[in-house]
């Protein structure tokens, strides 16, 4: 009879990512398969579905659709590189929706890529640059679990958005390092408190406010607060140019409409305003190009809107000398690099970076407050 640790090791990457999808609540999948992918959907899980479709695009926009009606990560299975150009077109309109996708593609086994053979994916991290937040291969079969890991955490934080994993057909198969490690994160965060503040006195105070909503309501589930400040406001709603969801209630007597995609017509639209505030939107996406007044004269334009990835930098453990892999809770860090001179002297930087960081307190000294916070204002570039 095996032991528990035995156990865990007759485990496969297969086995073990499963369980991890399982765990995140991922048992749906939608793809166009070919031979690069056929290991992964061996031996399928009966509580998973496959939705197959007929091209790669399809398999996207359907996958993009479910992730925006149950408000949930979808995973999406496509073929290689080939297959991964099919789908490129609503890949970009998923990252334009911020539509939380995993986006898996197969490549040829790993003792082959250096002779780049048919169905080869070259380049696999930066094919679908720039329309994912983030496009890995795994270095290692064994990292496979950790990297569907970090690429759920990746496309949930806000703003959400498509990712990317290239992985080996013969990854699958190979024994596991141990069980699936899912972690928690946070899916919200909020605006700079003084600033909202600022923006409150500025649209109370304001003659004849304008509001103009972005899809980004829709994702939050904010209609039911973006009713409450239009009718707080008695205030005209705009649908920003493009917006790939219904910012607002078309039938609400205060809906005004979408403005015009372009420069000259849309300022136009906001002439008589004295505040406008674009909630949930770019400013603005233009098109074609229609000569005009960007902003028209006596009208003060507020904005919010998500454009960044939230946090700053982590070393994390092993970074500090150069380690190849993510660190593992069950192994300890890969020391021996540090037999290597490139990964010494990587270690002797971050050693002076840190004694610097620490002797600089304007660096760190209010990092937990809004007072170590600033926004940056255009017009004072």
């Amino acid at each position: 009879m095996r032991n528990p640790v035995e156990e865990i090791m007759a485990k496969t990457i297969r086995q073990v990512t499963f369980e991890l999808l399982r765990q995140l609540g991922i048992t749906t999948i939608f793809g166009n398969p070919g031979s690069t992918e056929e290991t992964f959907l061996k031996d399928f899980p009966k509580d998973f579905r496959y939705i197959q479709t007929l091209q790669e695009a399809s398999a996207v926009g359907a996958a993009d659709g479910y992730a925006q009606a149950t408000r949930k990560p979808a995973l999406v299975n496509v073929h290689t590189s080939a297959g991964l150009c099919n789908a490129m077109s609503n890949i970009l309109t998923a990252s334009m929706n911020k539509t939380p996708l995993i986006i898996t593609a197969g490549n040829q086994t790993r003792e082959m890529l250096l002779m780049e053979p048919w169905l080869t994916n070259v380049e696999p991290a930066e094919l679908p640059k720039p329309w994912v937040k983030w496009s890995y291969e795994p270095v290692r079969a064994e990292d496979v679990p950790a990297a569907f890991m970090r690429a759920y955490a990746m496309a949930m934080q806000p703003p959400t958005g498509p990712v990317f994993l290239s992985i080996p057909l013969d990854d699958w198969d190979k024994p596991a390092l141990g069980e699936p490690v899912a972690r928690s994160l946070a899916g919200r965060v909020g605006p700079d408190p003084k600033r909202l503040a600022e923006f409150a006195d500025l649209l109370s105070k304001a003659k004849n406010p304008a509001l103009i909503y972005g899809a980004a309501i829709a994702r939050g589930d904010g209609w039911k607060q973006a009713v409450a400040l239009a009718e707080k406001l008695n205030a005209k709603v705009w649908a920003a140019p493009a917006s790939e969801r219904p910012p607002f209630p078309e039938t609400h007597p205060l809906y005004a409409g979408g403005l015009p995609f372009a420069i000259g017509p849309l300022a136009k639209k906001l002439e008589g305003h004295d505040v406008a505030i674009v909630i949930g939107a770019p400013l603005f996406r233009y098109y074609p190009y229609v000569e005009g007044q960007y902003i028209p004269d006596g009208l003060r334009l507020l904005h919010m809107y998500q454009l960044t990835h939230p946090g700053g930098k982590l070393n994390f453990m092993g970074g500090e000398f150069g380690q190849f892999i993510e660190w593992r809770y069950y192994e300890q860090l890969e020391w021996f690099l540090l037999q290597y001179e490139h990964h010494q002297k990587h270690q002797d930087f971050i050693r002076a970076a840190n004694a610097f960081y620490k002797a600089t307190p304007a660096l760190w000294a209010d990092d937990h407050g809004w007072d170590g916070f600033e926004w940056v204002d255009a017009d004072n570039a």
